[in-house]
């Protein structure tokens, strides 16, 4: 994958919420995983409508564990092969 995508996943910056978590970079991976959002949600172990709102940047209140397992799984896809 991309090198700026794994220093994005890696080091993050101040604008985001936890590490290198975005909506960008999670639709980017699952863009290219070539899998349903329902599939990625499965994966990541959120529901799939918690992922759907989160990719359209609809999520006001951010659940610390929903965060940390949606960058676990990023984590996992890049640098777990």
């Amino acid at each position: 994958m991309n090198e700026v995508l794994f220093q994005k996943i890696n080091m993050g910056n101040e604008n985001q919420s936890l590490g290198g978590l975005s909506p960008d970079i999670l639709r980017v991976t699952i863009d290219n995983l070539g899998i349903s959002i329902r599939a990625a949600s499965k994966e990541i172990g959120v529901a799939h409508t918690t992922l759907s709102r989160y990719l359209r940047g609809e999520i006001k209140h951010h659940n610390k564990n929903n965060d940390e397992k949606m960058l676990n799984w990023l984590h996992n896809v890049y640098f777990k092969k």
